[in-house]
């Protein structure tokens, strides 16, 4: 005889009374066969002696002692990192967003994801600095902001606030450290 076996924890409440089980209390359950398939009643130790109960128990019973659940695990936010951080920005492609997308790249350098490959100068003087990604060999073509080291404190703020990371003693990190700042711009 093939048969579904779909038996359900315990409910957390006693189905007479409806009272709350709390952590450690003893409970009795039952498992009868019913037309639907098995069926599985929890009672508080008061209900459990009550005379009619006994007509529901048809084939087992058993005590327990409650353990309530596990609270279900916060859904954490990804946090945003240099790379991808770096990729959004360029795709918008907003001039107002250069000097972040200067220090996010300088970081993904320091941390050897970023190679420089080369330096353009264009016809206007800004130097772009040519980057390729280590693992996935895709370049990325960054204009130097020329940023000032009066300026370079609040944009490296500024990025450790998108980062989620806390800033100070010159660089910014992660609890596990995995996001660094850069102190200062570096010379080309």
């Amino acid at each position: 005889m093939n048969q579904e076996w779909n038996i359900q924890p315990c409910g957390g409440k006693c189905v007479r009374c409806d009272i709350v089980f709390k952590d450690k209390q003893t409970y009795m359950s039952t498992l009868a066969i019913e037309t639907d398939g098995y069926q599985r009643r929890d009672f508080c130790e008061s209900c459990w002696g009550l005379p009619d109960v006994g007509k529901l128990v048809s084939h087992s019973a058993w005590k327990g002692f409650f353990r309530p659940p596990d609270a279900p695990p916060k859904e954490v936010l990804r946090k945003e990192n240099a790379e991808s951080l770096l990729r959004n920005y360029m795709e918008t492609n907003d001039p107002a967003n250069k000097n972040v997308v200067y220090v996010l790249a300088v970081m993904l350098e320091r941390k050897k994801i970023f190679v420089e490959r080369d330096i353009q100068l264009k016809e206007d003087g800004t130097q772009v600095l040519v980057y390729e990604h280590r693992k996935t060999a895709e370049i990325f073509l960054i204009p130097d902001p020329r940023l000032k080291l009066a300026q370079l404190e609040s944009v490296q703020t500024e990025v450790a606030a998108l980062l989620g990371v806390t800033h100070g003693a010159g660089r910014a990190e992660t609890s596990a450290g995995s996001e660094q700042i850069p102190d200062a711009a570096p010379t080309p």
